[in-house]
């Protein structure tokens, strides 16, 4: 190859690497991305955004000794991904927030999450059957939790355990059929709860379709969610009476509904729907 054009062709990647890095330096949304190795050159990236791609794996093992420091917020929506596994977020250590909606992720492997500094998870969308108890053990600072529009049939406290910073989580449609009574008690900090749009056939935690006195303990709890549960009958005296801070509940469209005791809601309700 003669010299001038080596030389022009080596001039052109030069220019476009610099280019993208002035153009992007803290901030990137890439489509048709399918190169993992272009990341080494943006180590200042604090939002990576890897939407509408056709993304069918998260493999950075390659990548071990690198990483993504500045990244705070990744976005992963709308692309084709099945599983989550251990090497899918290794180069992300600081990450805040992830969004990995609209994909078919049906798995997520144990320690998927080993991310001490993650605040945001929106998994909306997806094919997860299960709440791994184990999904959430390395994530002890996660403050909202989007696991709606997915195929989860149950809900249990070891589900949680780990993640006692949750002051908020979406649950919504899926088709959760019961809770174990002790579902959401290691969420002291719970402020939001959406449990709408599920196949409940107890609510909560019994098999005669009623909720009963005492049986939702969130202390902090604002907003509750549990409307559109076709199977809900019965709403006894003080069944909120632990959940002394609660504001807003709504019952709507619950078709099988026919009766709430008037003294369900000894608390500081404002709303209810």
């Amino acid at each position: 190859m003669p010299n001038n054009r080596r030389l022009s062709i080596l001039l052109f990647f030069s220019i476009w690497t610099i280019t993208l890095a002035d153009i992007c330096p803290e901030k990137c949304t890439c489509k048709d991305f399918n190169n993992y190795a272009s990341l080494l050159n943006f180590k200042q990236l604090t939002s990576l955004d890897l939407s509408n791609n056709q993304l069918n794996s998260l493999d950075f093992s390659a990548l071990s000794d690198f990483s993504l420091p500045s990244l705070i917020k990744l976005v992963l929506d709308d692309n084709k991904l099945a599983s989550i596994t251990r090497q899918s977020f290794i180069i992300f250590p600081n990450v805040e927030e992830i969004s990995v909606k609209h994909n078919g992720i049906f798995a997520i492997d144990w320690e998927a999450f080993r991310l001490f500094r993650l605040k945001r998870l929106y998994l909306g969308w997806n094919h997860l059957p299960t709440i791994s108890e184990h999904m959430l053990r390395f994530t002890p600072n996660l403050e909202m939790l989007d696991l709606s529009h997915n195929q989860i049939s149950i809900a249990q406290s070891s589900s949680f355990f780990a993640a006692q910073h949750l002051k908020h989580i979406d649950l919504s449609f899926n088709r959760i059929q019961r809770f174990f009574y002790d579902s959401f008690s290691p969420l002291f900090q719970l402020e939001t709860l959406d449990l709408s749009y599920n196949n409940l056939s107890s609510i909560p935690w019994q098999s005669n379709r009623k909720v009963c006195v005492g049986e939702l303990v969130q202390p902090v709890l604002e907003t509750l969610n549990i409307s559109h549960c076709p199977k809900l009958r019965l709403i006894e005296a003080r069944a909120f009476a632990k959940l002394p801070l609660l504001q807003t509940t709504i019952l709507a469209n619950n078709p099988m509904l026919n009766f709430i005791s008037p003294s369900a809601f000894k608390t500081f309700l404002r709303c209810l729907n």
